[in-house]
């Protein structure tokens, strides 16, 4: 539209009378002129375009320069039909179906009104006529819907009703960009929440900082508008760490770390805090098992003792007999008499709670003492080589920060470009990223 109607100011005075007023039209009302007909509108496509200035960069982003060269080449009244052409088509964009416009009993599932609306008062021998007529109709909504998209294709409008679609809020936007992008962003995050220990705030055994301090899980949560469910996963895992790292650090100042160098042959001056992170890495992933091996009994003590600190979990259906013999073997020498305590202990080692199971068949297979002694072995191994395990936590973090960075510019880009601060609408924590996490 822009390229057959904008006129460059400086082939105003070559152009045909026809043309110009068509071009005054336009940048007039921001639409085709009226009173064109489908026969004139249709003659003006096959001479082509006036100019081939205008691309699709022009609406999906506010260059600065680019803005400044239409104003140069078009003037200021084709800008300004530019920008507002573009916030509308943000707007329209980010803003359609806003979930606050709609009614309660659209937005929430009352089964009550379900009952009355579907079955109550013999309706539910009008079920399937009712749905053979709501069949009828959405093929028909269906036949219109494509009727109506065919003549879009054929005759584009880029114009909108501004009122409508300045009725979305900015939350509106934020919740349809995080369909596209928060699947990756919380993925990365739980990942990172998972391994990576110091992001959670814990301290590595023997430090006396995290090194990444101000650079917490909870502004990423804030800045997500994280859900209560999703606030206490993080905060579950935040005590599985402490509980790990606690467990590790008891290792370390019973001499783990004088074995692990003796075993792999140098001084305990040379395992440095590289050392420490990758070992706390591999604990807290239970790479290759250390974590089941170094601490098979007190995992095992830990989980049951605070076995009645949750609800029950389901019953499981499926016999495991080798396991069933295992866990078995291990109450009978550390158990207590209790039969609701022996069951719920169970359920927990066939779900794996607190990593539970794997530790119960290191501790069946080897023993105590000899599972430690494996523990030390497999770590020593690990830490031969700490680089490998290091880059894959800068990696991890790296790959998280750069989802928030690229959720953020998200943000920002449909936020000015649709120019919701012009009309009061703030933008809130949806904007703000901690800087000292990146």
């Amino acid at each position: 539209e822009y390229n057959r109607y904008a006129i460059p100011q400086s082939e105003v005075a070559f152009s045909s009378d026809t043309e110009r007023l068509r071009y005054e039209a336009w940048v007039s009302t921001g639409k085709p002129p009226e009173g064109e007909s489908g026969r004139e509108r249709l003659h003006m496509q096959r001479r082509g375009y006036i100019t081939t200035a205008f691309t699709a960069l022009h609406f999906l982003d506010d260059d600065p320069g680019r803005d400044q060269d239409v104003a140069d080449r078009f003037g200021e009244a084709v800008l300004a039909n530019l920008r507002r052409d573009r916030r509308i088509l943000f707007r329209e964009a980010f803003g359609t179906y806003p979930l606050h416009t709609r009614t309660k009993d659209q937005r929430v599932l009352n089964l009550y009104r379900l009952y009355e609306r579907w079955f109550g008062g013999g309706r539910a021998f009008l079920i399937p006529l009712r749905l053979v007529w709501r069949w009828l109709a959405m093929m028909g909504r269906f036949v219109k819907w494509l009727i109506r998209a065919v003549g879009e294709v054929r005759t584009p409008r880029m114009r909108g009703d501004a009122l409508v679609a300045a009725e979305a809020d900015f939350a509106t936007a934020a919740r349809k960009i995080g369909r596209m992008r928060d699947p990756a962003v919380w993925a990365s995050l739980w990942l990172r929440a998972r391994f990576d220990a110091e992001y959670l705030g814990v301290r590595l055994p023997g430090t006396s900082e995290s090194g990444l301090e101000g650079a917490t899980w909870e502004s990423d949560l804030r800045f997500l508008d994280a859900t209560g469910t999703q606030r206490r996963r993080v905060e579950r895992e935040q005590a599985r760490a402490e509980a790990d790292v606690r467990r590790l650090a008891r290792l370390v100042d019973d001499g783990l770390l004088e074995d692990v160098a003796r075993v792999i042959g140098v001084e305990r001056a040379a395992l440095g805090r590289e050392h420490v992170r990758a070992a706390t890495v591999a604990y807290r992933a239970d790479f290759r098992g250390v974590r089941s091996l170094l601490t098979c009994s007190r995992v095992l003590e830990e989980t049951a003792a605070a076995v009645f600190d949750h609800p029950p979990l389901p019953r499981p259906w499926w016999p495991r007999p080798r396991l069933k013999a295992s866990f078995r073997r291990w109450w009978r020498a550390h158990g207590r008499d209790d039969k609701a305590a022996r069951k719920w202990m169970w359920r927990n080692v066939v779900r794996d709670v607190n990593g539970c199971r794997r530790a119960l068949l290191a501790w069946d297979r080897l023993g105590a003492d000899g599972a430690m002694k494996r523990g030390i072995e497999r770590m020593a191994d690990l830490l031969r080589h700490p680089g490998r395990i290091s880059e894959q936590i800068v990696t991890l973090r790296i790959v998280q920060s750069l989802a928030l960075i690229d959720l953020l510019n998200y943000r920002e880009h449909v936020y000015r470009l649709g120019r919701y601060g012009d009309s009061g609408d703030e933008a809130g924590e949806a904007l703000v990223l901690d800087a000292q996490t990146r």
